[in-house]
């Protein structure tokens, strides 16, 4: 089966070892992942908002969007453009 991009707001709190600049109560993350089916890819997010950057999990917030890779520059441009873009790989870079 050909992978998707999805795409999960989710909202974390931090822990003791979550390295942030301040202090923070918690947030709402918009996390990306590339998978088969849903359920790989919220499994994708959660691994690396908790095992890697080290949040505490707290809900997924809305149903998850699939993000077409014919939009996905056009999707980051528009939401993260500015400071935030440079840090999202292409769609070039994904499709390869």
């Amino acid at each position: 089966m050909k992978n998707k991009l999805f795409k999960f707001t989710i909202e974390v709190k931090p822990t003791n070892e979550t390295l942030l600049e301040g202090p923070i109560a918690g947030g709402y993350i918009d996390c990306y992942a590339g998978a088969a089916g849903v359920e790989e890819a919220l499994k994708k997010c959660v691994h690396e908002l908790v095992e890697i950057r080290k949040f505490s999990f707290e809900d997924v917030l809305n149903d998850p969007g699939i993000i077409n890779l014919d939009y996905w520059d056009k999707h980051i441009k528009d939401t993260w453009g500015g400071e935030f873009e440079h840090s999202f790989p292409t769609s070039q870079e994904i499709r390869n």
